[in-house]
């Protein structure tokens, strides 16, 4: 679970989002993580990971434009496969420019493709409701278009060049 910027501080270390990945039983990165998803193929040799960075954001502006430039100028910091930010209550992921890497391919080093993905991650922030007080509403912002995004990861299993490797196919939806 990642840190947010709306949590109470008890004075100790701990806050809010400390208390509430303890009681789901999971780990606190932080406002900020690499996280490494690891796959191996049953009853195959060949494995693959699924690298993603994830930041609880920073402002975006306020043009969709404006949301995926934060998130581009984050992937600068670190290679990853999938780039994540929260913080603008902004939903929807598209893939970046593809690039170019060196890999091993048994015995030699060959170039291989791989295109990242960026994701602004949702919301569940109802901000106009009939009768209810809201900082979007006193602040003029539109309504977020409320969900989150999901990432369908399908390995493919690839003899090339005397070798067998895992390709990751990712594919975004929001």
């Amino acid at each position: 679970m990642l840190g947010g910027n709306h949590f109470f501080d008890f004075g100790d270390g701990n806050t809010t989002d400390h208390v509430l990945a303890n009681a789901l039983g999971t780990r606190w990165l932080g406002v900020s993580s690499l996280i490494r998803l690891s796959f191996s193929l049953k009853g195959k040799d060949a494995g693959a990971s699924l690298d993603i960075f994830a930041h609880h954001g920073k402002g975006g502006g306020t043009t969709t434009g404006g949301q995926f430039s934060s998130i581009e100028k984050m992937a600068k910091t670190a290679e990853a496969d999938i780039y994540l930010m929260g913080h603008t209550h902004g939903k929807g992921c598209i893939p970046d420019s593809p690039r170019l890497r060196l890999v091993r391919a048994g015995n030699k080093v060959v170039v291989r493709e791989r295109t990242p993905w960026l994701g602004r991650t949702g919301s569940f922030l109802k901000a106009y409701e009939d009768g209810k007080a809201s900082y979007n509403v006193d602040a003029a912002r539109s309504p977020c278009s409320l969900g989150w995004i999901e990432f369908e990861i399908t390995p493919r299993l690839l003899k090339q060049d005397g070798s067998v490797r895992v390709e990751m196919n990712i594919r975004g939806t929001s």
